[in-house]
């Protein structure tokens, strides 16, 4: 069974003017592509040079077809798409490409990994009772 750590921190909610306990997922490491590759080689009878040779291709081919309008639909996680946001004008000779003012992509989920993530189970590893925790980097790792 899949196991998330959490990590619960008191910390002083401006909005309400309290101290209240949030939890959070603790987050270990990245996983990059080399490390997958690692481990379905290990996990398969092929070697691995194929497996990432196959790997860096369809990573290739999704980025190609994500970047030409193409939702791409990953097996068990979910979908992706290319997505944009646009100010409304007054006249069509307004709108169009000049109009964009963010694009982006969106993962949305597939049923099963919801389920998944619905079943993983949830075990709290940490309680930080100070007010101001240690400051976290991007991918919610504490800097030391």
């Amino acid at each position: 069974m899949a196991q998330i750590n959490l990590k619960v921190s008191k910390q002083k909610i401006i909005m309400l003017d309290q101290e209240r306990y949030v939890t959070r997922p603790i987050r270990y490491s990245t996983i990059g592509i080399d490390e997958i590759c690692d481990y379905v080689a290990s996990d398969s009878t092929l070697p691995r040079a194929y497996v990432a040779a196959v790997a860096e291709g369809i990573f290739k081919q999704i980025e190609e077809m994500l970047l030409n309008g193409h939702s791409i639909k990953l097996p068990n996680l979910g979908t992706l798409r290319f997505s944009l946001s646009a100010r409304a004008k007054k006249t069509v000779e307004e709108a169009g490409a000049t109009a964009v003012y963010r694009r982006r992509i969106i993962f949305t989920p597939s049923v099963h990994l919801k389920e998944a993530i619905r079943s993983t189970y949830l075990n709290v590893v940490q309680v930080n009772e100070t007010v101001n925790p240690p400051a976290e980097d991007d991918e919610g790792n504490e800097i030391t």
